[in-house]
């Protein structure tokens, strides 16, 4: 009928013609045994393609299920594994970014005393020099004014050196506070990573 169709121009279109070659097809595979159009057909050595000459036993099944059963569990445990790895990661790098800010807490703690230590140093030349003035108006009589003077440069130095050792001691106060939190980041740090290699050891 295809040949017809093909060979007498306008008694079928190409569609009709194609379609009527899909259902010959169609009814060739269903009712034709395949021995007439398939001559070699290929058998590998493990059975492919041949289930139904496979033996199924109980033991078979078992190993199977129990082999699907070990593979669920590595997943699970690779699974439960990576998730952890990524807690950590994000763990860590939240103590990192506390740690730098730690840092820089420090570094500007440390530049501020020591400018305070210059300053103080500073100061206490001034008080150094208002005592060798007020030392010197008393050995010479008339020198009220320098005796003045000497006294205000010693009053007005007692109390910056008293100012500055105040906010040295709360720098210092706030140094050691913060060098005890490094401390303990680093600590927990590394008891994070032993837990971490102890973990994937039991896990392997």
């Amino acid at each position: 009928m295809i040949r017809v169709g093909r060979a007498i121009p306008k008694l079928l279109s190409n569609a009709e013609i194609d379609r009527i070659r899909h259902e010959f097809m169609m009814y060739a595979v269903e009712t034709i045994d395949q021995s007439w159009y398939i001559k070699n057909k290929y058998h590998d050595s493990d059975g492919v393609g041949s289930p139904h000459r496979v033996p199924i036993k109980i033991d078979m099944i078992r190993a199977v299920q129990k082999s699907k059963l070990v593979y669920n569990q590595e997943q699970l445990s690779l699974k439960s594994l990576a998730d952890r790895k990524k807690e950590q990661s994000e763990k860590h790098e939240h103590t990192n970014e506390e740690m730098k800010k730690l840092i820089d807490r420090e570094n500007q703690l440390l530049s501020k005393q020591k400018g305070l230590h210059d300053k103080k140093k500073k100061t206490q030349l001034l008080v150094g020099e208002g005592r060798q003035r007020l030392d010197n108006a008393l050995k010479k009589s008339g020198y009220y004014i320098d005796a003045q003077t000497a006294n205000v440069l010693i009053g007005a130095g007692d109390e910056q050196v008293k100012l500055i050792s105040d906010e040295l001691f709360k720098i210092t106060d706030e140094l050691l506070k913060i060098q005890s939190k490094r401390k303990n980041v680093l600590s927990q740090i590394q008891n994070k990573k032993q837990k971490m290699t102890t973990t994937a050891n039991d896990q392997f």
